[in-house]
């Protein structure tokens, strides 16, 4: 297919489930086979195990202690600086209750802090490691529920401590639109103003990395054709062409669920069937890789 990176979920509540026992069979796994291929895996720290949360929490609480996160953080470093893996993204959407279920809801000076311990025992483990933000889902500002990226970038950037992070993560999905169309909800259209924010608040520029972006098929409400699919694909890609301040980009997801159901969103984002057959959208993507001139020159003034 051409793909170079993989997005690779190291999660805490999986890896450590008793503490200070540790299980790496499947990382190590996965890390293994996209060496032998030739793909660079980049990490996601992601979720909490019971025995770090407070009792009737689920692993998308945060941790009781930033300290206990950041233990994880080093070792799952340790591990794998020597195999190849040098940038880590620290949580998932934490601007949603989805993937940061405390009480009270989203909350990015708390995020801060969380992401502020990881980084530093990322450094120590790793001082040439390149850290970004948890990546960032399309939501509004609903008091308690969650925080549009924008708010969250502008209210992180208030708290975090400077120069600890090399990049910002951002999921801007746009679908059943093109990602280039101007609607007020179209989270990726907007990401020359989150730049921008992240430029002011840090003090210096940062990479925007596109850590998930795709479009789900199947026969839900939410759902788009395959043909579509393929057209919101190439419609980012072709954006995105020659932005300098735009760093990799990560389609969401490699291949549709064994067994799931096609009503089911989260169940059809695959560039692959779950047969393993192909969607419209990898001719797009092959096409990218070998002739990217061909879907034009990139969004005008980005």
């Amino acid at each position: 297919m051409g793909l170079t990176q993989l997005r690779l979920d190291f999660d805490w509540s999986r890896i450590e489930p008793i503490e200070g026992d540790f299980s790496w069979t499947a990382t190590d796994r996965i890390v293994s086979a996209a060496r032998a291929r030739g793909i660079k895996v980049h990490g996601l720290l992601t979720y909490t195990p019971a025995w770090a949360r407070p009792p009737g929490t689920n692993e998308k609480h945060p941790p009781t202690r930033d300290a206990d996160f950041a233990n994880f953080s080093r070792a799952v470093v340790e591990r794998y600086r020597s195999q190849g893996i040098s940038s880590w993204e620290v949580w998932n959407e934490p601007n949603i209750p989805n993937f940061w279920s405390a009480a009270g809801g989203p909350d990015a000076n708390r995020y801060a802090t969380l992401l502020n311990a990881s980084a530093v025992a990322i450094h120590s483990a790793d001082p040439a490691a390149t850290v970004v933000t948890g990546g960032l889902a399309p939501a509004v500002d609903t008091a308690g529920v969650s925080i549009a990226p924008g708010t969250f970038l502008t209210r992180l950037f208030a708290t975090l401590d400077s120069g600890i992070v090399q990049g910002v993560a951002i999921h801007p999905y746009s679908y059943p639109a093109l990602p280039t169309s101007a609607l007020s909800w179209n989270t990726f259209a907007r990401l020359p103003e989150f730049q921008q924010i992240v430029a002011v608040g840090e003090g210096r520029a940062l990479p925007i990395w596109i850590t998930e972006f795709g479009a789900p098929t199947g026969s839900s409400s939410s759902a788009v054709s395959t043909a579509d699919q393929a057209a919101i694909v190439q419609d980012a890609l072709s954006c995105l062409l020659g932005v300098s301040w735009i760093g990799p980009v990560f389609l969401y997801n490699m291949r549709d669920r064994t067994g799931g159901n096609p009503n089911d969103v989260e169940d059809n984002f695959g560039l692959l069937r779950a047969d393993w057959s192909s969607k419209p959208v990898v001719a797009v993507l092959q096409t990218h890789i070998t002739d990217p001139g061909s879907f034009g020159t990139g969004c005008a003034g980005w």
